[in-house]
């Protein structure tokens, strides 16, 4: 009878800490849920499954999950085939610890197939800002970047290569300007582009207040001079470039009027019938 519940006993000591794990656990993935951590279909989109990654990755540093405890936390977040697909890797290593290492190695190699990734690694090297807003452009080089690791091996290559990408107006100012993270030269980046949005604004808010035409400002505000008119309604651009001089257009009547009324033209003619005369 003591045998029995000895065993009893001991039985109830070791289920009592796995209880414990899984009480844990359930936390864990509700605060991580809480982080906004989604859940994982399996989707084989590269880019996808890196932003999942390094989602839950940073979550469950933040919360600073225990080591052993970091996959079961994880994985309770793979659903459908991503489930299907990690059920798989753990018959096939039963008899190791699955730590967050194995797993990161086995999901890249799983959903960060070769070719995927060099697609997305040439993408990142053509990133540039263009009409994107900094925000944006922050967002993009932020998603592409893990394919591009070979290429950022320190943050002083994240702030370079970021700063390159940027449009001209911003880059020529920030290349002078010394960044040592990523989101110092955002902040900056952020200011200057809401000072070149408000510039027509200001533009217009001057011209009101000065009475300046807003064609004065066209250097601000990037648009051409608009061509002015003539009396006859058509536009008063009567000069192209030519050999780097301005040469009127002359329409073909009046050349032939000209041609005919040339003056010197007659008095070839005159000479001529006097020397037939002699």
């Amino acid at each position: 009878m003591r045998a029995v519940v000895a065993g009893m006993v001991a039985e109830a000591f070791n289920i009592a800490p796995r209880l414990g794990e899984v009480v844990t656990i359930v936390q864990w993935v509700k605060g991580m849920r809480e982080m906004s951590c989604m859940t994982n279909r399996g989707e084989k989109d590269a880019e996808v499954a890196g932003y999942w990654l390094r989602k839950v990755e940073r979550a469950i540093n933040q919360m600073q999950v225990l080591e052993e405890l970091q996959v079961d936390c994880v994985t309770q977040l793979l659903i459908e085939s991503a489930h299907s697909w990690w059920e798989t890797i753990r018959e096939r290593r039963s008899g190791e610890v699955l730590r967050w290492k194995d797993f990161r190695e086995e999901f890249e190699e799983r959903y960060y197939y070769w070719e995927h990734s060099r697609e997305k690694e040439q993408e990142f090297l053509d990133l540039r800002q263009g009409d994107l807003t900094v925000m944006e452009y922050e967002r993009r080089f932020q998603d592409l970047a893990a394919f591009a690791s070979t290429y950022l091996p320190t943050e002083r290559h994240r702030v370079e290569r970021f700063r390159d990408g940027l449009r001209q107006e911003m880059r020529m100012i920030l290349i002078a300007m010394q960044f040592l993270f990523v989101w110092g030269l955002v902040r900056v980046a952020q200011g200057m582009e809401r000072v070149i949005m408000d510039a027509p604004k200001l533009v217009v808010e001057q011209s009101q207040a000065t009475g300046a035409k807003m064609s004065d400002f066209g250097f601000l505000t990037r648009r051409p001079p608009l061509p002015k008119k003539g009396k006859s309604g058509q536009s008063s651009r009567q000069f192209q470039r030519r050999s780097g001089s301005f040469t009127p257009e002359i329409a073909q009547e009046d050349l032939d009027r000209l041609v005919e009324k040339d003056p010197g033209e007659d008095m070839l003619d005159k000479e001529s019938r006097l020397l037939e005369g002699l």
